[in-house]
């Protein structure tokens, strides 16, 4: 049988077979249909979902920080967001802002909920440091320095790879001066000075290190001194001999 007439035998063949299986052909291909329709239209809901998150978060008006008396109250926008659009990059930035609104108002413990929340929610997220920082500032908002110097010393040992290591520095050393413990506080101004870089926290560093000294002069380091030659090696100087 030459190439031909087999090939001529076997679409022959095929055609019968896809006769006899025309049923189940019908319900395959209406199956890959349906499931590319749902996949079509997941991705057009996603994002038709994160657009409608971005409109209503851009819809809420004098975000945190522009209001001379905030309130409790500037918060609820930004919570409906995140609660109405969850899993979108919106509805992470909303829950953030409103812990950020939240702490500006003063309500410390509704403040460290949100932030809590966004951590739960997101993580691994690229702004869970700002939640870190959140949560730690809320606990030394609301008094409890203990609670809140543990959280900027986990922040600063294990989260520093950002832009918060500055500022959670700078508030540890603080807390750890409310606590009189200038000696811990003081490696801390000496790292954020190093900076070199004119910034507030440089500055702020620069100033805080020079009150240390002068109310605790015990903490400056004595200037380390060059070691006088030992008695016995001035009796073997003149042993030595130039080559």
């Amino acid at each position: 049988m030459d190439k031909e007439t087999k090939h001529e035998t076997d679409l022959y063949q095929l055609a019968q077979w896809a006769h006899a299986n025309r049923k189940r052909l019908m319900a395959g291909l209406a199956a890959l249909l349906v499931v590319g329709g749902v996949i079509g239209l997941t991705i057009w809901n996603k994002s038709h979902h994160e657009l409608m998150a971005n409109e209503a978060l851009a819809n809420i008006k004098d975000p945190p920080g522009s209001r001379e008396n905030p309130t409790a109250a500037d918060a609820a926008p930004y919570i409906q967001v995140a609660n109405d659009y969850p899993g979108t990059a919106a509805g992470t930035r909303a829950r953030l802002m409103a812990g950020g609104a939240l702490f500006e108002a003063g309500n410390f413990k509704d403040a460290k909920e949100q932030f809590d929340k966004f951590l739960q929610e997101n993580p691994g997220n690229s702004l869970a440091n700002e939640a870190l920082l959140g949560v730690a500032a809320s606990l030394e908002g609301d008094g409890k320095n203990a609670d809140a110097i543990a959280r900027y010393e986990d922040l600063i040992k294990h989260h520093m790879a950002d832009t918060t290591g500055p500022q959670a520095k700078s508030a540890l050393a603080r807390l750890y001066l409310a606590e009189n413990r200038p000696e811990d506080a003081l490696p801390l101004y000496d790292e954020l000075a190093r900076g070199n870089n004119g910034d507030s926290w440089v500055l702020e560093a620069e100033i805080q290190r020079q009150e240390l000294y002068t109310k605790y002069p015990n903490l400056k380091k004595p200037p380390v001194r060059a070691l006088a030659p030992s008695p016995a090696m001035t009796n073997l100087s003149p042993l030595i001999k130039p080559q």
